[in-house]
């Protein structure tokens, strides 16, 4: 029996915030792809990783002890106007998940 991490097909991650860099990280479980982008005045290229099946699962493990999949939908410090941002998209074969905070982040 599959796990629900084990369904998961696609997962996109952003964090940045005011003035500074921005990330975005991709991974697609199919074809076992990695991509990690820098975003803003600081450009880098971005970087394309193609993962063998054993560090594919030890990833999914690890988003699995964190839980992600239980995480609020949405995490915000009122108190802090700017700072960072960040967001999680993680997409099944019919359901896509978004998560995201500004300045607050899950325990995990």
């Amino acid at each position: 029996m599959k796990t629900e991490y084990e369904n998961i097909k696609r997962i996109e991650a952003f964090i940045g915030g005011y003035f500074v860099t921005s990330y975005t990280f991709k991974i697609e479980f199919v074809r076992s792809e990695v991509i990690w982008e820098a975003v803003g005045d600081d450009f880098e290229p971005a970087l394309m990783i193609q993962m063998d099946n054993e560090s594919m699962n030890t990833f999914k493990e690890g988003i699995s002890k964190c839980r992600i999949l239980s995480w609020k939908n949405n995490y915000t410090d009122p108190h802090i106007l700017d700072g960072t941002q960040w967001s999680l998209d993680i997409e099944f074969d019919d359901l896509r998940i978004e998560k995201s905070g500004s300045n607050a982040y899950p325990r995990e």
